[in-house]
């Protein structure tokens, strides 16, 4: 599955959105009632996205989680921050990275979201 450039920018835009709307987290996935991890929050807006699909929004999250997985190994200067064929796992040790803030997070969710989908840059 290739999942669309906008359909990845709109799923991250909207992976930030339930960080926003119910907190973000370190070391542990998600739950609607104390925040998301990153790939938590993409899990949890492929399942929204296409939730009547179970095998489209699994494909759909690993596909996404393996990109921005690739984008954190690049912000790292193309250091994986685990062994390279691990691009999902690079994505938690950013996310999970001590002294990493929300803030932070959010930000490059943002910058990966409009690198994807250009169209709504600022979204």
């Amino acid at each position: 599955m290739r999942v669309d450039p906008q359909v990845t920018g709109h799923v991250v835009r909207e992976a930030i959105k339930n960080i926003k709307n119910h907190g973000w987290v370190q070391g542990e996935f998600n739950g609607p009632n104390y925040g998301f991890c990153m790939l938590g929050a993409i899990r949890e807006a492929c399942l929204t996205y296409l939730s009547k699909d179970e095998v489209a929004w699994a494909a759909m999250y690993a596909e996404i989680a393996a990109d921005l997985g690739k984008w954190v190994v690049n912000l790292n200067g193309g250091t994986p921050y685990v062994y390279p064929g691990a691009l999902a796992a690079n994505v938690a040790h950013f996310n999970d990275a001590p002294g990493r803030t929300k803030e932070e997070v959010l930000l490059h969710m943002n910058k990966y979201a409009d690198e994807v989908d250009p169209q709504l840059v600022g979204e």
